[in-house]
């Protein structure tokens, strides 16, 4: 036993250190010459996987062999290079960490040279006992160097690192900035008008150039002349007959015989006129195709307005030309004047048409090619009366509630502006 200011032999040291290799207790017994290096570090290691109760430490400074008996709380290698912020490296003394002053510092007094030292005596710097690697092959040498952060490494700031997304441009290159679209007012449309019902003849389907082409084959086949001339007087029958239809005097098969009629004869039998009609309609519905802002403007107002058909005609033939031009699928239902009973301008076309769609005719938009069958109508019926002039010639005075334009692409802009 030893008393509380008495230092180990050397005897008593390699003793300890036997039976701490023994019991595999986390303590470690060193002795060594400080000849060999008067600025050396030691840390004891521990081969014992329990933490081990933490201990005091003693240290005895002797003339020319030291020996050194200390017991600390190591719990791996990793603390132990850790706690060691520098070592002695080309004459200079080593570094101890602050954690290590302090554990000093509150040790009792200890003696040097024969002396006592008083106690809270900062021994940081104090020259610490040589080792090597031959007498104490467990104990783990750190010297102090300075250590340089490698280029491109984490550690660099930001500014120190080269930037490899930036993009690369040529010194006098034109600097463009990204410019934001303008929002389209198609999102307030749905404040203003719920549901548009739309025309199909000269509308949304090129009506006069099929017709045209039709026409011109037709009467060619049928030996009939079929130049300027006979085409205008072909447009003029149509016009003038339709016109009796919508007006109600004839029905819709009856204006097609009439028509028929004016070129072999008013006492043509009915079956004769209707097969020669149909002979045109073949030639008629291979010149069918759509005007190229139909799909494009139906495509935009699909999703935030409800769309259906109102015309004039039968429902077999407007739904077979719809799917022939590709614009069937956008539309809800068809309200045919032969099918409902009432042909535009009667206000119970219209009426029928709304009420088929659940809304009031307030809230339903009406776009047609005819300014008095179909815009001034539709005013009349309490619907918003757009009217699609696709026409060169100019315009006659409107009211202020009839709303022209000449292309279907404007119609997104017109729409919000309905109420204003």
């Amino acid at each position: 036993m030893l008393g509380k200011d008495q230092s180990p032999t050397s005897g008593q040291c390699a003793a300890t250190s036997a039976t701490t290799a023994r019991h595999g207790r986390s303590s470690a017994t060193a002795t060594f010459n400080t000849s060999l290096n008067p600025y050396a570090t030691v840390e004891p290691t521990t081969t014992s996987d329990k933490p081990a109760k933490p201990t005091t430490s003693r240290r005895t400074n002797v003339t020319n062999d030291t020996t050194v008996y200390a017991t600390t709380n190591v719990i791996n290698a990793a603390s132990v290079a850790t706690s060691i912020t520098g070592a002695a490296h080309d004459g200079h003394p080593a570094t101890i960490s602050t954690a290590d002053r302090n554990n000093e510092a509150d040790q009792p007094s200890s003696t040097r040279n024969g002396e006592p030292e008083p106690r809270g005596v900062n021994t940081a710097t104090r020259p610490a006992p040589a080792t090597s690697a031959a007498t104490a092959p467990h104990i783990r040498r750190v010297t102090s160097r300075p250590y340089q952060v490698p280029m491109n490494s984490d550690c660099t700031k930001d500014h120190d690192r080269p930037n490899t997304n930036q993009k690369l441009t040529r010194p006098n290159a034109p600097r463009t900035t990204r410019q934001t679209p303008p929002k389209h007012p198609i999102g307030r449309l749905k404040d203003v008008v719920k549901a548009i019902l739309w025309d199909i003849d000269d509308t949304l389907f090129d009506y006069a150039q099929a017709d045209t082409d039709a026409a011109t084959r037709h009467l060619a086949a049928e030996g009939l002349p079929h130049d300027t001339a006979a085409l205008t007087h072909w447009r003029t029958l149509t016009h003038t007959h339709y016109t009796r239809f919508t007006n109600g005097e004839l029905t819709f098969t009856e204006q097609r015989r009439e028509r028929v009629r004016a070129y072999l004869g008013p006492t043509t039998p009915d079956a004769q006129a209707d097969a020669w009609f149909d002979r045109y309609l073949t030639h008629f519905e291979q010149a069918w195709t759509a005007f190229p802002d139909a799909d494009p403007t139906l495509t935009l107002l699909t999703h935030p307005l409800r769309h259906a058909i109102l015309s004039n005609s039968t429902t077999p033939l407007q739904e077979r030309k719809l799917t022939t031009i590709g614009l069937r699928h956008h539309f809800e239902f068809l309200a045919c004047s032969h099918e409902i009973g009432h042909a535009k301008p009667a206000p119970e076309a219209f009426h029928h048409a709304c009420a088929t769609l659940d809304l009031p005719p307030h809230d339903v938009a009406y776009i047609g090619d005819l300014l008095h069958t179909d815009a001034h109508a539709a005013h009349n019926a309490g619907l918003h009366a757009i009217w699609i002039d696709r026409t060169p010639t100019p315009p006659p005075p409107l009211p202020p509630h009839i709303h022209r334009i000449t292309t279907l692409t404007a119609l997104p802009t017109l729409l919000p502006t309905l109420h204003a």
